[in-house]
């Protein structure tokens, strides 16, 4: 049966997620093996029928597990060697170039489900608005030409931990949308003709 520690350093959806992966990869739960159902699971945790319901989502929009219709959930046919090992998920991801806070306490807490409502002053908030929008893109790395960093960084290490592959934060460039996308893909491949899905985006990327 799936067990979680309840760190409460993270969320606990993602503590059944991470246990689920952690015994497939260590061959506890097989290809083909059923899951216990999303209520059973709830019960057993002692947590949230949407604590289990978000980590089974999460492992379905992963690969790990597929739902069948008035069945349940079942081990996805995995690959057991591409699975991400425990040893590199002890490792985070990070850049010699990197300037992240690692502070753990806060003198203000701006988490939206703590905020105190009633003490809000929403013509103060549009007066200072405009000045903390200057400064926050005044500490911004404009000439960072791959994007944000922290955010590469982080990327780099959900692809590692979720999808097994082993990348660096430089090998990974935030675009400002869909069409930026596709030019830098096609910026980046030698062969001039390229295929795009039927329907697809026809819109002029020249």
């Amino acid at each position: 049966m799936i067990t979680v520690n309840f760190n409460e350093d993270q969320h606990l959806y993602l503590q059944i997620v991470d246990e689920v992966i952690r015994q497939i990869a260590q061959g506890h739960l097989k290809s083909g093996d059923q899951l216990p159902s999303r209520r059973a699971l709830a019960d057993h945790l002692k947590v949230s029928l949407n604590t289990v319901i978000n980590a089974y989502d999460q492992l379905t929009d992963e690969g790990y597990i597929v739902p069948r219709e008035r069945s349940g959930y079942y081990v996805d046919l995995l690959e057991i060697d591409m699975l991400p090992s425990e040893e590199i998920e002890t490792k985070p991801l990070k850049h010699e170039h990197a300037k992240i806070s690692e502070a753990s306490q806060y003198t203000y807490d701006f988490h939206f489900a703590n905020r105190d409502m009633t003490t809000l002053k929403p013509k103060q908030l549009l007066q200072y608005a405009p000045d903390a929008l200057a400064k926050s893109m005044a500490n911004c790395n404009l000439k960072e030409d791959l994007g944000a960093l922290p955010l590469r960084l982080a990327i780099a290490n959900y692809l590692r931990k979720y999808r097994g592959v082993m990348t660096s934060a430089d090998n990974i460039i935030i675009t400002g949308g869909h069409t930026a996308s596709l030019q830098t893909l096609f910026a980046l491949l030698d062969d001039s003709i390229y295929a795009l899905e039927d329907p697809g985006y026809y819109k002029n990327l020249d």
